[in-house]
């Protein structure tokens, strides 16, 4: 279920529905805070959905939105 919800999200984003990014951000965003530093971890996470929402349209559908963010939020603390 949780992938079908995801997925509806995701498309709704794409066509411009700013309450579906909302409820992205909401679902995953303290889900990403893994860094010991508060103030660090809220940057990166931001910057994460920043770049998340930059390139939803490179998105596949073929695995999870939070497998997705995650590569994105590893990613973005690795090119520190």
């Amino acid at each position: 279920m949780e992938y079908k919800t995801d997925s509806l999200l995701v498309h709704l984003a794409r066509a411009g529905d700013e309450n579906a990014c909302e409820k992205l951000v909401k679902k995953y965003y303290y889900c990403l805070l893994h860094i010991y530093d508060p103030y660090e971890a809220e940057d990166l996470t931001q910057e994460a959905f920043i770049r998340f929402f930059s390139n939803l349209y490179r998105y596949k559908e073929y695995g999870k939105v939070k497998n997705y963010l995650y590569t994105i939020a590893g990613n973005t603390v690795k090119n520190l």
